[in-house]
């Protein structure tokens, strides 16, 4: 993964969430330690797909980069912000 192909979507980000500096902040820099733990995982050889990458919120662990995601609807709690906006 490049890192310049991240660009378009920061942007979007950028676009969406203008108004908050800290979101856009806090955003920027998990998209890049996202994309640097993906280039360091590529440059040891590992055989990257997002099946091995990402992990349910339980699985979560605590050595390096977050690739804890929700995947499905069930594994929402009491603990977890959804906010849904319209762009239109």
């Amino acid at each position: 993964m490049k890192k310049k192909k991240a660009d378009e979507f920061i942007d979007f980000i950028k676009i969406r969430f203008g108004d908050n500096p800290d979101i856009i902040s806090y955003f920027i820099s998990s998209i890049n330690d996202l994309i640097e733990d993906w280039q360091n995982r590529a440059s040891l050889g590992s055989k990257l797909t997002y099946k091995s990458l990402l992990k349910r919120p339980t699985e979560k662990q605590d050595d390096g980069v977050d690739w804890a995601t929700m995947q499905s609807m069930r594994e929402i709690d009491t603990d977890t912000f959804v906010e849904i906006k319209s762009v239109y």
